[in-house]
């Protein structure tokens, strides 16, 4: 076992050296999307709460025909589409690594790092690469200072008139490193 950079990434404990239970690092082969099998007895025991959960909301909202036959692929796309999320099946992963994620079907609005790895055929596929970390995770309004752009605290907002505060939504960055851009002349 070789040691990751990060503890946070890690899928070992380094004390014992044995795998995590939950590891927060996930692997994903676009082609094991497409195939089934590809899921481990291991997967399904320790995320058995969480699959049975997921099961329970498609019987709600699908009827319990389209639970019984849920497959691998969308147990494995409702991993990453709750990466980050409280009490569901992706809320302990840290980190995708993925080769496909726009064929994928996947939609998280938690990446906050993007590294292109291949080649890209067209501006198009790196601006929907990019579209996936840019999703916005916080939908609450904060206050600012309309002339100086400078973020206020609630109690710094209440002290003003209404007109001297401007409520917006605070930025969001990603880091998206390899992904070719040509917004400007000469690329």
């Amino acid at each position: 076992i070789i040691p990751g950079r990060y503890d946070l990434f890690s899928n070992y404990d380094d004390a014992t050296r044995a795998a995590k239970a939950k590891p927060p690092a996930l692997l994903i082969d676009s082609d094991a999307l497409e195939h089934s099998g590809q899921i481990d007895a291991s997967f399904r025991k320790i995320f058995a709460p969480e699959i049975a959960q997921f099961r329970k909301e498609i019987a709600i909202r699908r009827g319990q025909g389209a639970a019984e036959a849920i497959g691998e692929a969308e147990i494995l796309r409702e991993v990453v589409n709750t990466v980050g999320k409280r009490n569901a099946l992706g809320s302990h992963i840290r980190c995708v690594v993925s080769v496909s994620m726009l064929t994928e079907g996947w939609d998280a609005n938690t990446v906050t790092h993007i590294t292109g790895l291949r080649a890209f055929g067209s501006q198009l596929l790196c601006e929907q690469v990019a579209g996936r970390a840019l999703r916005r995770k916080s939908y609450v309004l904060q206050p600012y200072d309309p002339t100086s752009g400078e973020r206020l605290t609630e109690k710094q907002a209440k002290q003003r008139k209404e007109e001297n505060v401007l409520w917006k939504f605070p930025p969001e960055y990603a880091h998206i490193i390899g992904v070719p851009f040509k917004l400007f002349k000469g690329g």
